[in-house]
């Protein structure tokens, strides 16, 4: 009821074009059994959904999720920002085919302490891997963390450019 609330005040004080998306934050989810999930949590995220059927369905959850991906791909969740704990080889065999996959540079081991070259290989797996068929987005696989250099973000925009490709609009 609270995320309710609070997003229709949003709503009503944002302008209706940037007013288009919804995005869940919830980490405690992956501490669940699916069958928890199926019945404590994914009727509360459709209930949110619902109430604002002309925005996208986005949810992030950066941690490890692989015991709940079908609950989430049942909530209706068209974007996933998923932690780089599970593997984009499950997920993208799982649930990839019903949402799109965001994630799963990590953010510690590759972007902050990694050299460029070791965010371009990462970013480059991770396409080959979940990028098939579409639905990828590259980004952190959760956070993006105190001391990243800018050199490594420029890294993977670049290696994003290089590997990805963009769907016309």
């Amino acid at each position: 009821e609270l995320e309710i609330m609070w997003l229709k005040t949003m709503q009503s004080e944002v302008p209706p074009k940037y007013f288009n998306r919804i995005l869940l934050n919830d980490d405690l989810a992956s501490f669940v059994s699916l069958e928890q999930f199926r019945e404590f949590i994914l009727p509360s995220y459709q209930e949110v959904y619902s109430a604002f059927p002309g925005c996208q369905r986005w949810y992030h959850n950066d941690g490890n999720t692989t015991a709940i991906l079908e609950g989430i791909a049942e909530a209706g969740i068209q974007c996933f920002h998923f932690g780089y704990q599970v593997d984009p080889a499950h997920i993208k065999q799982a649930i990839g085919d019903r949402v799109c996959l965001m994630g799963s540079i990590p953010p510690l081991q590759i972007l902050r302490e990694g050299t460029p070259e070791e965010v371009d290989e990462a970013v480059k797996a991770v396409i080959q891997i979940i990028g098939p068929g579409g639905g990828c987005v590259i980004s952190a696989g959760g956070y993006l963390a105190e001391g990243t250099r800018s050199a490594n973000l420029e890294a993977m925009i670049r290696a994003c450019e290089k590997y990805g490709q963009r769907d016309q609009v």
